[in-house]
């Protein structure tokens, strides 16, 4: 019986191994481009409603200030200009989601498909958070629409 022996030399690895690396260094290269892009068009839905509804909105680094203000704005503009973020995020989902389904390995759907609700679990843990301090009878004051600003 006879046993094969590899000619590559000690630590280099298979192609099938040095394809599956630039694979994931694609994905990661599409996620550090398109996290900030899905976190500025959510900010932007958020910016655009309100400035569209006749509201002083600043647009920041990674949120909105201003705009219609619960308790001061009709619920009605709230509602809307705190929903429009994330539409925008639903809808870029569900735009990589339908692309994905018309080719199986678009790298840039995937991640899109990832990052794009990445902001319901900033809102997710914040509302963890307003639980407990309203539970332990604190406050943490009031936020932009949909998350706090750090």
């Amino acid at each position: 019986m006879t046993t094969k022996h590899s000619t590559r030399p000690s630590g280099v690895s298979s192609p099938n191994v040095s394809g599956r690396k630039a694979s994931y260094l694609r994905l990661a290269a599409w996620a550090a481009f398109l996290s900030p892009c899905a976190v500025l068009l959510h900010e932007v839905g958020h910016w655009v409603v309100g400035y569209a509804l006749g509201y002083d909105v600043l647009l920041d680094v990674g949120s909105v200030s201003g705009g219609a203000q619960l308790g001061v704005a009709p619920g009605s503009h709230v509602a809307l200009q705190a929903g429009a973020g994330p539409f925008i995020s639903v809808v870029l989902t569900l735009f990589a989601l339908t692309y994905i389904r018309r080719d199986s390995s678009p790298h840039w759907a995937i991640v899109l498909a990832a990052v794009a609700p990445v902001r319901f679990l900033v809102v997710a843990s914040s509302l963890i958070v307003d639980l407990v301090v309203a539970v332990l009878g604190g406050t943490r004051g009031a936020p932009n629409f949909d998350e706090y600003n750090i």
